[in-house]
């Protein structure tokens, strides 16, 4: 198997890897090792599979399938390689209710808005025969100790993961900081911002930019929050360009 794809992983805690592709993360959840259980959340783009295999089997051993894929949306550079990784593996897909639509085939996505544009995220992926919704308890299929949060906005059925122990969140892109943001619904927006704030996360990951944390983390979504009129009619990337990568 040769990888071609450029990509940099790094582990950010004992039992967490992040995989960063050009434009998207992905992340094993799970310790090292053959006889680990451990979990992929999502996939990354099309052409990502051969890499997420390769580093898969270097970290947990060719054997040693994932519990399951985790889904925080379906948007296509975060489910690209979702077909061939769950028909390799044979492993259930979790996404929340909301997205079905648009990873089982009937839907498109709708146009999403940013402060200048609108655009359209197409999907006509169908993996209906591998995907199912998460526990309405919160509990993460394969991953003891995580919940997932639905945080709405960028989709409607939009989850991040979080794990109250070491307060790790997984934000998805619930919350994007390097890039001008896009949302299908500001008000749901608003309210999973709010959210998030509240959970005071140690460590929290985006999908899209670096890993940040602690106090300065919260201060800066409640800079947001106090600013969301002035957000939705201006340059988010402006109110967010000096957060850069924090420490935990």
């Amino acid at each position: 198997m040769e990888n071609t794809l450029l990509t940099t992983h790094r582990e950010l805690r004992p039992d967490l890897l992040l995989i960063t592709f050009p434009s998207v993360n992905a992340f094993f959840v799970g310790h090292a090792g053959t006889d680990s259980e451990w979990v992929l959340v999502d996939t990354g783009p099309e052409d990502s599979s051969d890499c997420i295999l390769e580093c898969a089997g270097e970290r947990f051993g060719c054997r040693n399938n994932p519990q399951a894929i985790i889904l925080t949306h379906g948007h296509l550079d975060h489910i690209g390689s979702v077909m061939r990784l769950s028909e390799y593996w044979d492993v259930p897909v979790y996404a929340h209710d909301l997205e079905m639509p648009y990873i089982t085939g009937q839907r498109e996505y709708p146009m999403v808005e940013s402060r200048s544009s609108q655009s359209s995220l197409p999907s006509r992926v169908d993996i209906s025969f591998w995907v199912l919704p998460p526990p309405k308890d919160g509990r993460v299929p394969g991953l003891s100790g995580w919940k997932w949060i639905h945080t709405p906005g960028h989709t409607d059925g939009h989850i991040s993961l979080f794990r109250q122990t070491d307060r790790t969140l997984l934000i998805g892109d619930a919350l994007t900081l390097d890039e001008e943001y896009q949302t299908a619904d500001w008000d749901a927006l608003e309210g999973s911002i709010k959210l998030l704030r509240d959970l005071h996360p140690s460590l929290a990951v985006p999908s899209h930019g670096e890993p940040m944390g602690g106090a300065e983390f919260s201060h800066h979504l409640d800079r947001l929050i106090q600013n969301f009129d002035t957000v939705v009619n201006s340059d988010y990337a402006y109110l967010t360009s000096d957060i850069g990568q924090l420490g935990n």
